[in-house]
């Protein structure tokens, strides 16, 4: 079991939203995504390693980069 950490974007000067879970892997971050980040962009981390930035591109559609 890991703990990955998601941020989600907000308007500036607002921090990101910070949302932790733990997980086998990070696949949950998609379920997390869909339901707390609405249209944002949500980072990615493990610790102190950026996995990705999830974007949404409408519908059940993401980007990752």
């Amino acid at each position: 079991m890991h703990t990955y950490t998601l941020l989600l974007s907000r308007k500036p000067p607002s921090p990101p939203e910070r949302i932790d879970f733990d997980a086998d892997d990070p696949a949950r971050a998609f379920l997390i995504a869909q339901r707390e980040g609405k249209n944002r962009s949500v980072e990615i981390w493990q610790g102190k390693k950026r996995l990705g930035t999830l974007t949404p591109m409408g519908g059940e559609l993401w980007q990752i980069k």
